[in-house]
């Protein structure tokens, strides 16, 4: 893709407490590597603003979104839950004339420095009120968008039929699918339990993992879960009927 008018070629890796991050742009020319053992340090943000510091001259000028100088903070913002184009979900509150979003792990505060932007010092992004009641976020690299969402209850009788094994031919794993207190989760024995809030109608966003998406459906009879991430969409998991599972036999 192209980054403020150059093309560039990112790939990220992550494990348990490590994140890394590669940028590479030919026509500059700049290779930035980035390695970190620390889970929250949002490595490929930094090497876009290596990019920046060591390019920054020959590179187009950064695009912001409108910014209202007249805006008076974060009155309008309705704290919540939102919901991101990448499946991230946060919970959205005020601090004072701040706000603060909060993951499964950690809670980002963005000082308010005018109108209706808002900085956060730590990990170097921004976030915008907009006056449809999204929020904006930018990082070094690209730019998000928040939408309010509404977590709904799942009735007692949407459960009957979907708790059981999932079976991924392409992954050739299974996850066992439940609902705890109107929840729903799922389970495998490497991720442990991934609990989900419901968004809409058969739509699910984790509230404990970033990034991951369920859609439940039925189709000829057959049950399945579509399972979304950031590098994945709508990858099937079918429904094994009578498969006794004790979260050890997959």
């Amino acid at each position: 893709h192209f980054y403020r008018g150059v093309e560039v070629r990112e790939h990220t890796g992550a494990n348990s407490g490590y994140r890394s991050a590669l940028l590479s742009a030919a026509a500059v020319p700049l290779d930035v590597v980035v390695l970190s053992n620390y889970e929250y340090s949002f490595p490929l943000a930094k090497v876009y603003r290596i990019m920046d510091l060591l390019a920054g001259e020959e590179l187009e000028p950064m695009e912001e979104p409108a910014y209202d100088p007249s805006a008076s903070g974060n009155e309008a913002l309705r704290e919540g839950l939102y919901a991101a184009d990448d499946f991230s979900l946060a919970q959205v509150v005020k601090n004072g004339g701040n706000v603060v979003l909060r993951h499964e792990k950690i809670s980002w505060i963005y000082l308010h420095t005018g109108g209706n932007r808002f900085e956060c010092e730590e990990n170097g992004s921004r976030i915008y009120l907009m006056d449809n009641g999204e929020i904006r976020r930018d990082t070094a690299a690209a730019f998000s968008i928040y939408r309010p969402v509404l977590e709904q209850t799942v009735p007692e009788k949407e459960l009957s039929g979907w708790t059981g094994l999932y079976y991924s031919p392409e992954l050739q794993t299974a996850y066992r699918l439940d609902f705890e207190d109107g929840r729903m989760t799922i389970c495998h024995m490497k991720t442990g339990t991934i609990r989900f809030i419901k968004i809409s109608e058969n739509k699910f966003l984790a509230a404990n993992r970033d990034n991951l998406a369920l859609t439940l459906k039925s189709e000829n009879g057959v049950r399945s879960f579509r399972m979304s991430t950031n590098r994945t969409r709508d990858l099937p998991f079918f429904k094994v009927e009578g498969y006794p599972w004790d979260g050890s036999n997959i």
